[in-house]
């Protein structure tokens, strides 16, 4: 792997942590969630490792919601 590799993945974490903190506590709003899971996505180049870090970050958001309505 090399830096710039390494530097795409930094990218597209930091772009997830600040999309999940935004969203963690606030009212889920799923098609939001969705577009902008999908921006960050496109803006990676559409990369699998920058899929398997987005798809993470959603699938917390979505315990999330599960914990907040039982």
């Amino acid at each position: 792997m090399n830096e710039q590799e390494l530097r795409q993945i930094y990218d597209v974490t930091s772009a997830c942590w600040k999309f999940f903190k935004r969203h963690a506590t606030a009212e889920k709003d799923w098609d939001a969630i969705v577009g902008e899971a999908t921006n960050i996505w496109n803006e990676s180049g559409q990369d699998k490792v920058a899929q398997h870090i987005i798809f993470g970050f959603v699938d917390a958001l979505e315990e999330i919601e599960k914990r907040e309505r039982s």
